[in-house]
């Protein structure tokens, strides 16, 4: 809502306090564009009919040309999705290439830009010399998002997707320009963003590779200083931070660095050379071949920093500070999509009020490690959530011995991990009960020679249990059959995905809706209004394969029909299944 207020104001400050010029595909391009009805038909028009400090308003549809821009203007669009302006049809006869030529300062708000990129050959959406730009709300696609030299640039709330290189930004080692990138999307093959000199800040971004990308960031050329901090970074293979050879003073505090491997483990998350002046600290660098590589010491400090599954954490001796990690970080829900993860804490991560207690959270409180934490960060409850499902990985039996072996892996490492337990009991869908449980363990294994009896038949399940006696749900169910003497054990398989009617229906003002999961799965179980907006989640997170319900009360909603939907998704967040029903409050 906020965000939409956002988007209203900078709409009716710029269209009500300078000359507006319409364009649109539907106008009948007569001077001067001043409704849609008069709209130009092609965006340079308006450009070449504007003044000084004129508003472009862009309307729906997209536009196929190349715009030069010598006025200092604004370009608003009417739709960011469906206002776009595309290249990628025009010929492109240089090896630099431009959606948007700018001349003099412009800023651009709620538009698409789409150019194409080939080998050898730079492609930009948004090019300047010494001309200063504001993006906000804006979508790029393919090519290099925008290229500057010498100027100063603002990108807000932005999405950069399929480009080359996000963002190719030039200034010289003396000067002063600033580039500040906050809450955007950056996806590129070679590098988010590429640096030559200025002054960085760059905060609250997701960066990621696609498929693969080099770098997030890639210092050329000596920079006055950057700020790294609240960012997500995923799926780089090579250097997410390449500071090579460069003096600048630098912080990168408070990210998430996430499955940034390569085959070898050769390429680090931060490749620092000249580390004068540089810290990095209060990060979390999770699945990851290494962490931080140093040529030379002099005031470089890494600490307090959360490890988890990274091959090698240092090359070089750089300052030591405060204490480092080796835990899982505990995320509410981490996903191999970033977009799809819940990066919170949960209530007893170790990354909680351990980061450098110079900072502070948003409480007053010592910084939390990641994204989420430092100033700024967020500040949320924190939810004491189960551990993970077990996954059955091995059952057999040895007909001579009557010996049945199960072996499972925790589907996470969770800090306040305490202990599997095994359950037994007669019929397949048994309650997990505290007389259920036969067996706690620490280990992954299971063996017990079953009695010498027939015609019986037993139900096994595994679940993980956390320090303060929190339950996951349990695996897959395992089944024995003993007759005669002969011993067949077999995993309960669930044939298909089903999201079954709910029940009663007509309802007031409760009633349980049931789902069946193939195999464990990322779930999702949502109420939606009739237009199809959301009113409640009811499940959402990993679950095991077989039956579930949950109970969805109305007491607050009025009369009609509502909508309940089941969506699954596999390990990696590729969504594999998706069915919504009708129902029916009746009061």
């Amino acid at each position: 809502m906020i965000k939409l207020l956002l988007i209203f104001i900078i709409l009716h400050t710029a269209v009500f306090c300078a000359d507006t010029l319409f364009v649109s595909k539907t106008g009948s391009s007569t001077p001067p564009f001043s409704s849609w009805s008069t709209a130009a038909t092609k965006i340079q028009l308006a450009v070449d009919a504007a003044s000084d400090d004129d508003v472009i308003l862009i309307g729906r549809g997209t536009f196929i040309e190349k715009v030069f821009v010598n006025k200092e203007l604004k370009f608003i669009g009417l739709d960011r999705d469906s206002s776009i302006v595309d290249c990628t049809e025009l010929s492109h006869i240089d090896s630099f290439d431009f959606t948007f030529e700018l001349e003099a300062d412009c800023e651009f708000y709620n538009l698409t830009f789409v150019n194409g990129y080939s080998d050898g050959k730079f492609d930009f959406n948004i090019f300047s010399v010494d001309k200063d730009i504001t993006v906000k709300d804006c979508n790029f696609f393919k090519g290099v998002a925008i290229g500057m030299f010498e100027s100063h640039l603002m990108v807000d709330n932005s999405k950069i997707s399929n480009a080359y290189i996000g963002l190719d930004l030039w200034s010289s080692s003396s000067d002063t320009n600033e580039f500040k990138i906050t809450n955007c999307q950056i996806h590129a093959t070679n590098a988010g963003i590429s640096t030559h000199g200025g002054i960085y800040i760059i905060k609250n971004n997701i960066f990621s590779g696609v498929p693969q990308a080099s770098f997030a960031v890639s210092h050329m050329y000596s920079y006055t200083s950057m700020e790294f901090e609240n960012n997500i970074v995923t799926d780089i293979k090579r250097v997410c931070i390449d500071d090579n050879h460069h003096l600048g003073e630098s912080i990168v505090r408070n990210n998430i660095f996430y499955n940034c491997t390569e085959e070898n483990g050769f390429y680090f998350v931060i490749d620092i050379v000249y580390p004068f002046r540089k810290k990095f600290e209060n990060n979390i660098i999770y699945n990851c071949a290494a962490a931080v590589k140093y040529t030379n010491q002099d005031s470089f400090y890494v600490q307090n920093n959360l490890y988890s599954d990274v091959k090698r954490k240092f090359v070089g001796s750089a300052g030591h500070k405060g204490k480092h990690v080796d835990e899982d970080p505990m995320f509410v829900n981490l996903q191999d999509n970033p977009l799809e993860s819940d990066f919170r804490l949960q209530k007893y991560s170790p990354a909680i009020n351990a980061g450098n207690p110079d900072i502070l959270d948003l409480d007053g409180s010592i910084s939390d490690i990641g994204p989420l934490g430092g100033p700024g960060g967020e500040q949320y409850e924190y939810l004491d959530l189960p551990p993970g499902i077990p996954e059955i990985e091995y059952f057999a039996f040895d007909t001579t011995t009557h010996k049945l072996e199960i072996e499972w892996s925790p589907d996470s490492s969770s800090s306040d991990f305490s202990h599997f337990e095994v359950h037994k009991g007669i019929i397949e869908d048994f309650a997990i009960l505290t007389n259920t449980a036969f067996i706690k363990t620490t280990d992954t294994t299971y063996s017990v020679t079953l009695p010498d009896i027939s015609d019986s038949t037993l139900f096994y399940k595994v679940v993980s249990v956390d320090a303060q006696g929190n339950k996951s749900e349990c695996s897959e169910v395992l089944k024995v059959v003993l007759i005669e003497k002969v011993v067949k054990v077999e995993s309960i398989n669930y044939r298909r995905y089903e999201l079954k009617q709910n029940y009663p229906n007509p309802f007031n003002p409760e009633t349980r809706i049931s789902y069946q999961l193939k195999e464990a799965s990322n779930v999702l179980i949502e109420i939606l209004d009739i237009k199809g907006e959301r009113i409640e989640i009811l499940a959402k997170g990993k679950q095991s394969a077989g039956e579930h319900s949950v109970i969805f009360n109305a007491s607050n909603l009025a009369s009609g029909i509502y909508i309940y939907r089941l969506q699954v998704a596999d390990k990696k967040g590729k969504s594999i299944y998706s069915q919504s029903n009708k129902m029916v409050l009746l009061k």
